[in-house]
């Protein structure tokens, strides 16, 4: 059965950022375009395989992260009674997610 997927506001404004940032450095809106598009469809395809990625030991249970394109860390929830996957955060260039605030989300 396939999971939804959904976006957390703060990956929606982490896509935002990564699109603006891709802009600035390659003066190309389509570069900027396709990259979030590629990345956007990456988070889709968690739909029919959730689990994949390394699981995070958390007090809530089905944190886990991907890594997409050697260059964003896909942090998300897998909720299987639900049958949904939340995209909590998209880290961009190595930033680091030991220090993020998953809190508000348990």
């Amino acid at each position: 059965m396939k999971y939804r997927v959904i976006f957390t506001a703060e990956s929606k404004e982490n896509l935002r950022e990564l699109r603006r940032y891709i802009f600035l450095e390659s003066k190309s809106r389509r570069i900027a375009r396709n990259y979030t598009n590629r990345l956007t469809a990456a988070c889709r395809d968690l739909s029919v395989a959730p689990h994949r990625g390394e699981a995070r030991v958390r007090s809530e249970p089905g944190f886990r992260t991907i890594g997409f394109e050697g260059r964003v860390t896909i942090v998300f929830q897998v909720e299987d009674d639900l049958k949904v996957v939340n995209i909590i955060s998209l880290h961009y260039g190595g930033r680091s997610i030991a220090g993020a605030d998953y809190e508000q989300f348990e």
